[in-house]
């Protein structure tokens, strides 16, 4: 006959874990690739969750890599947003001369 024992970690932590991996599920779905764009141009950005209260938004503009963080999902974009549009006034200038 086999015996089994009960398992020596504390109640609950089954429990704690279950809802830690819903945690991480839900930070998965709210990550990704957003399309921006500027100046008719549609640019990928990749926005991932640095930590609870950090979101970095990352993406390839005219060759360079813009990096932006901020306290949320959006307003990282945003900031991404923000490096690229003066660049692209920039190099419109420049064309224009």
């Amino acid at each position: 006959m086999i015996r089994l024992r009960r398992p020596s970690w504390p109640s609950g932590i089954l429990e704690h874990a279950a809802a830690r991996v819903d945690q991480e599920e839900a930070m998965i779905d709210l990550e990704g690739t957003r399309n921006v764009s500027i100046g008719g141009n549609v640019y990928h950005v990749k926005v991932r969750r640095k930590s609870d209260s950090a979101w970095v938004a990352m993406g390839e503009f005219e060759g360079e890599v813009l990096t932006a963080e901020a306290t949320s999902r959006e307003a990282a974009v945003k900031r991404w947003r923000e490096m690229a549009e003066p660049k692209s006034k920039n190099a419109k200038r420049g064309a224009k001369t």
